[in-house]
């Protein structure tokens, strides 16, 4: 069971297929294999899944896709060798309908209500609410008020010894 979730949006940057080398891809390509022992989730997501290196996502055991064009489609067929559509088409796919892929085949998901509703809050009634907030018994907010020094007198750095 993960303890803890990264999520990683616009990996096709972090994880091109272009032969140009990506800094970060290397090790992002090591977490992949190694999140899951760690207690680690990774979700990764694009907006150009084309784009994405998917001979070298193979530790990625569950995807998740959307509305994707014919281009794209395309240059994903490595994903889709080792686990297949099936009859499903990308393009005709219709918004919050999603094709999931796992090793035991693929479902077609629909996405659903979300459970909290989010709302803006302008930064005049943040500072109202947090002004309102009390710490928990045994924690503290703010550190310890430091000491006044005389303007005159500079602290070294670092201590003589």
């Amino acid at each position: 069971m993960p303890q803890a979730l990264l999520v990683i949006d616009d990996a096709d940057l972090y994880l091109p297929s272009a032969t140009g080398k990506a800094a970060a891809k290397e090790p992002l390509q090591n977490l992949l294999k190694r999140a899951s022992a760690a207690g680690l989730g990774l979700v990764l997501t694009s907006r150009r899944p084309g784009d994405l290196d998917y001979r070298h996502c193979a530790a990625i055991d569950t995807w998740f896709i959307g509305k994707t064009d014919e281009t794209a489609a395309e240059k994903m067929k490595p994903l889709f060798e080792r686990r297949p559509l099936g009859h499903r088409n990308l393009s005709r796919l219709e918004s919050g309908r999603f094709v999931m892929l796992h090793d035991s085949g693929a479902r077609d998901v629909e996405r659903g209500s979300p459970m909290i509703e989010l709302q803006k809050v302008e930064a005049a009634e943040l500072k109202a609410l947090a002004s309102q907030t009390r710490p928990r018994a045994g924690t503290r907010d703010t550190p310890p008020p430091r000491k006044a020094e005389p303007a005159s007198e500079m602290t070294p750095l670092h201590p003589p010894r």
